[in-house]
């Protein structure tokens, strides 16, 4: 028997899959977010494709019955059992984590245009970034996740297109993550484990919050904790849960060194990392210079990410980027990808 699809819808979705959630937004013919939704994790380097793929639906579903009981009319294909979407949006865009490759964009692309049943749009989460740099009139720009996770992608604007010069990162937290909080987190045990080996901890500050997040009484028990998996669980939950928890390290990390009396351990952990981020920023930036693209002071970075997101982060990695000696026009904070890249769709098929 063969599914009846529904007709075109006048909504737009873009759904934001990072590392630690997933965020669908849906919004209306004139640009306005009249729903939303949320998931778990689906960056793809971590979780995998099917379950990556799997959030994405379940943001997309909670976004729908927002704005009505729609997903009690999803339908199963009789051939595979796959759900089907409940209405056909008038267009999608989906920034995935881990989504690195023209390779990994066409499977994700065909895994979930059976579930959208209409053409899609399906790249690195950090390409949602690009509307403060097409609102601000500049030809490129750079676009900065440093969340639970990070990436750096040189962005190129023009012709109603948003398409990827270069990228630094986003392959997941075994290979860098950047600047992320999950390497504030794994940083800040790692030298507080080597201020005490060489005796030179200090007592209290950050080595003590360390020791009380892990409840060890030695600052040298820390590191074995941190490989601690969850039992009773599925092995990829147990490392995605691992992950998370050493990168919920980082409020205290930030706390220690954004404090009237900063914490000399806080603020190692700190300038550490936020180097390692200004580096991939300035690495991504030269490259592009290489590509032919306008001088850096005509361009910006457009960032998001619960770590990025906070000032005091923000002003030390554009203290790192003046040391080696590059100087943006801009940076600006975007608040809310998934609500901005549903109103820009929306936005764009008007114009």
């Amino acid at each position: 028997m063969p599914i009846s699809v529904p007709t075109m819808s006048p909504y737009f979705l873009c759904v934001d899959a990072g590392g630690t959630k997933t965020a669908a937004a849906i919004a209306n013919s004139s640009g306005k977010v009249v729903a939303r939704g949320k998931a778990n994790s689906a960056n793809m380097a971590e979780v995998g494709m099917a379950r990556a793929a799997n959030e994405v639906i379940n943001a997309t579903f909670e976004a729908l019955e927002a704005i009505g009981d729609l997903r009690s009319h999803a339908e199963l294909l009789p051939s595979n059992g796959h759900l089907v979407c409940p209405i056909q949006f008038a267009g999608v865009w989906i920034g995935i984590a881990g989504c690195d490759s023209p390779m990994d964009e066409s499977k994700m692309t065909a895994r979930l245009e059976s579930f959208f049943q209409t053409p899609i749009s399906v790249m690195n989460d950090g390409l949602l970034l690009s509307s403060p740099i097409i609102t601000r009139g500049c030809k490129w720009g750079i676009a900065v996740v440093a969340g639970t996770g990070s990436v750096v992608v040189g962005v190129k604007v023009g012709g109603g297109k948003v398409t990827q010069l270069v990228r630094r990162g986003g392959q997941g937290h075994l290979l860098g993550d950047h600047g992320s909080a999950y390497h504030l987190g794994i940083t800040a045990v790692k030298f507080a484990a080597d201020d005490f080996d060489f005796g030179l901890e200090v007592e209290g500050g950050l080595a003590a919050k360390v020791r009380k997040y892990y409840g060890v009484e030695s600052t040298a028990d820390a590191p074995s904790r941190v490989h601690d998996l969850e039992p009773g669980v599925d092995a990829i939950t147990a490392s995605n849960l691992r992950k998370l928890r050493i990168a919920g390290l980082a409020p205290a990390v930030m706390a220690g060194c954004a404090s009237s009396s900063p914490d000399p351990l806080a603020t190692r952990v700190v300038h550490h990392c936020a180097r390692s981020l200004a580096k991939d920023i300035a690495a991504v930036a030269k490259q592009a210079m290489v590509m032919g693209c306008e001088p850096v002071e005509r361009s910006g970075l457009s960032v998001t990410g619960g770590v990025i997101k906070q000032e005091e982060y923000r002003k030390v990695i554009e203290e790192e980027l003046a040391a080696l000696g590059v100087r943006f026009g801009w940076m600006e904070v975007v608040d809310d990808a998934a609500g901005m890249g549903a109103a820009a769709i929306a936005l764009n098929a008007r114009s």
